[in-house]
């Protein structure tokens, strides 16, 4: 099950690579038009997942614990600690780069919200590379050191 969750990153790094993917390898082009529809389904997944992420393992305490999963992480293995870390903030980031288009049908009318939500997906779109780049790395090193 813990599968999924690097998966769907992995896949929505490689969306958000996909120009530099498309100008190295013209015949990717098709390949990413099969799942550009589904791109915003995917990015609501991340978005909602990595909130989860980000709540359960990094900020509530774990086990009845003082102290959070990313800090008793954080002790024993630094390297899969910022692993698993940027691991949760490129699974917001690209959740919310892929999947805005999709929760701004969700709001009704042309609220300031809706306006503001555009503008910082604009801004982040400009960093998809670098966020797509730590995105995929992270989520590989995540499978490498928690493959159970």
């Amino acid at each position: 099950m813990y599968l999924i969750g690097p998966l769907a990153v992995i896949l929505g790094s490689l969306i958000a690579l996909s120009s530099f993917i498309i100008a190295k390898k013209p015949e990717a082009k098709e390949l990413f038009a099969k799942v550009a529809p589904y791109q915003g389904f995917l990015g609501v997944g991340l978005l909602f997942y990595g909130i989860w992420d980000l709540l359960h393992y990094v900020i509530f305490s774990w086990g009845g614990l003082d102290m959070s999963w990313f800090s008793l992480v954080m002790k024993i293995d630094k390297l899969a600690a910022f692993a698993c870390l940027f691991y949760i903030l490129s699974e917001i980031i690209l959740g919310f780069i892929l999947g805005f288009g999709l929760i701004a049908t969700w709001i009704p009318g042309e609220g300031t919200a809706e306006k503001k939500g555009l503008e910082i997906q604009k801004k982040l779109l400009g960093f998809s590379l670098p966020i797509g780049i730590i995105g995929l790395c992270s989520a590989v090193l995540f499978l490498i050191k928690w493959r159970g």
